[in-house]
């Protein structure tokens, strides 16, 4: 659930209108798009780390995971979580990423339990 509104689509300039329709449909566009002097170069940033990273698939995902997962945030752990066990290739993989990600913060156990359920 977003803490602030995401833009009515209508609301926004027509050119902002037409780089939002053409961008995957995922909330982040849709609130970046509230903030015209960042949208599109943030948009930018976000497809270079995406499609053009060093990273492998896996752990940019475990990344993702470990910033979730410190800010406490349900939605990117639950959502990249999925996609973590969808990139993996061997379910040890996950599990012991999963490990990593939830390790160090003892008052909330069982990361390693999640995983497996994932599996």
């Amino acid at each position: 659930m977003a803490r602030i509104p995401y833009p009515d689509p209508a609301s926004l300039p027509p050119a902002d209108r037409d780089f939002l329709a053409d961008l995957p449909p995922l909330n982040v566009w849709r609130m970046l798009a509230g903030s015209p002097s960042m949208f599109r170069p943030m948009t930018a940033f976000f497809s270079a780390y995406l499609n053009d990273g060093l990273l492998t698939e896996e752990m940019r995902e475990i990344v993702i995971l470990r910033t979730g997962y410190l800010r406490d945030s349900e939605y990117e752990v639950a959502n990249h979580l999925r996609d973590l066990v969808t990139a993996a290739r061997h379910r040890t993989t996950v599990v012991i990423g999963y490990g990593a990600v939830s390790s160090g913060k003892p008052s909330q156990p069982g990361g390693l339990a999640l995983a497996k359920m994932w599996l």
